[in-house]
C-alpha cells in the first residue's frame, strides 16, 4: 500500500519564503542559500545601526565623553590609538593651562594680549612640552 507524502504543518512550510528569495526548492543547498541571504541582510542592518559607534571611541553625550577623557588621562596603554590618545593629551594640556593661568592670576584674554616671547608664556609652553605630548604647533596656536 502506497502512503501519501507526509505534509508538513503550515507553520513549517518554507516553500513560499524560499520562492520569494529566488530559491527553487527546499534542500540542503536551498537552506544554505537562505542562511547566506539572512546573514547578509543582518550584517547590512547592523552596519547602519553601529556606524556612529565605529566613528567615535566613546558612545554617549558630551558630559559623559569628557568624564571618560578625564579618567583616561595618564592611563592610556599601548592598545589605545588615535583619537582617544590625542583628546586626552589635549585635555591634560588644557588642565595645565588652566592651572598656570590661575596661579598667574591671568584670564584667557591675557594669553592673546601678551606677546609671543613673554617669559611667563615661554615658561608655560615649556611645562606643556615637559608634561604632555601636544605638538609645538598646538602650543603655539593655543598660547
Amino acid at each position: 500500500m502506497l502512503k501519501a507524502p507526509r505534509q508538513r504543518p503550515p507553520w513549517l512550510r518554507v516553500d513560499r519564503i524560499f520562492g520569494e528569495m529566488g530559491i527553487p526548492r527546499e534542500s540542503v543547498a536551498g537552506r544554505r542559500r537562505f542562511e547566506q541571504i539572512l546573514e547578509a541582510r543582518r550584517l547590512e542592518d547592523q552596519a547602519e545601526a553601529f556606524e556612529q559607534i565605529r566613528n567615535v571611541w566613546v558612545f554617549g553625550d558630551e558630559e559623559f565623553r569628557q568624564e571618560m577623557l578625564g579618567q583616561a588621562v595618564g592611563r592610556l596603554g599601548k592598545n589605545h590609538f588615535g583619537p582617544e590618545r590625542t583628546e586626552t593629551e589635549i585635555m591634560k594640556a588644557e588642565r595645565i593651562i588652566e592651572e598656570e593661568l590661575e596661579s598667574l592670576g591671568w584670564a584667557e584674554s591675557d594669553l592673546v594680549e601678551r606677546r609671543k616671547g613673554d617669559p611667563l608664556k615661554v615658561k608655560l609652553a615649556a611645562r606643556l612640552r615637559r608634561e604632555s605630548t601636544v605638538t609645538i604647533a598646538w602650543i603655539a596656536k593655543r598660547l
